[in-house]
């Protein structure tokens, strides 16, 4: 299979360059002159922004359970199956315009791999003049199984001009952890962090503020947002369509004809500052 190289997209204020061959993510995200995106390490779950599917954050005991039968899924990060198994795996191009790349990826359809269903996994990424639409889904060929899905971007804290990021998170409701970082299935007001948390998500939007430079709102039929912002370099604000671990406790569905889908948009504007000129006619 040949690989396939990054792609870059346009529009008059931004740039998106696209990794297939490093999970479908992108690498760089560049508005008005700005870099949006982190580097936080070198691990595959370290920097960019990458799809998580058919399920985001960790699994209890590194196992997917379905009508009575367990999967065990081999760790990829520390001892955690964590994010799905699409995000260090190499991704095809399908469709690629100047402003919108389509990418798909099969999982479960060789007998070396530990994902039980065979499923396609689909993600698209289109820039727009003031945002970026993307989308993901996943696709049964031919039987009924569990899914979730998320996006996970590395943000930067501070940008190269303005204040550092400051988060715009209107829940009124989290899902603390217990030691094992999962979900212990209860609700509560949400306090000060630092988090590695699960909110739930209401109304829809989230975003971030980088006081002097840009706002940065995600509206979103995602019903949950984690927020992890304990690094001093980068934090991150990832819709999900579940928690870590609802595929084993009160997950979607996908079946032939029927599939998982989530959507996100990110929109991004200069309420301080008067919008710069456009990078290109």
């Amino acid at each position: 299979m040949t690989a396939q190289a990054p792609v870059v997209l346009r529009s008059a204020q931004a740039s998106l360059t696209v990794a297939p061959e490093a999970g479908g993510r992108a690498s760089s995200l560049v508005v008005a002159g700005l870099e949006l995106l982190a580097h936080h390490d070198d691990t595959a779950t370290g920097w960019g922004w990458f799809p998580m599917a058919p399920w985001p954050g960790r699994l209890a005991d590194n196992t997917v359970s379905w009508q009575g039968r367990s999967h065990p899924m081999p760790p990829t990060h520390d001892t955690w199956a964590i994010h799905g198994r699409v995000y260090d795996a190499p991704w095809q191009v399908c469709e690629l315009t100047a402003d919108t790349v389509e990418l798909s990826i099969e999982i479960g359809t060789s007998e070396s791999d530990p994902w039980p269903w065979p499923c396609q996994v689909r993600a698209g990424w289109h820039l727009t003049d003031n945002g970026l639409e993307t989308e993901l889904s996943v696709v049964s060929h031919r039987d009924t199984f569990p899914a979730e899905l998320g996006w996970h971007p590395w943000l930067r804290r501070v940008l190269d001009k303005g204040g550092p990021a400051e988060l715009d998170l209107p829940s009124t409701s989290m899902l603390p952890r217990g030691p094992d970082y999962l979900p212990t299935g209860e609700h509560a007001t949400p306090g000060p962090g630092p988090y590695d948390d699960t909110f739930d998500l209401p109304g829809g939007t989230v975003g971030v503020r980088w006081p002097g430079a840009l706002d940065l709102s995600c509206r979103t039929d995602c019903r949950y947002v984690v927020i992890f912002d304990e690094q001093p370099d980068a934090l991150c604000v990832e819709p999900q369509t579940g928690p870590p671990d609802w595929i084993n406790r009160d997950p979607g569905v996908v079946s032939p004809g029927h599939p998982r889908v989530a959507r996100a948009t990110w929109t991004w504007s200069w309420p301080d500052l008067k919008a710069p000129q456009p990078l290109r006619p």
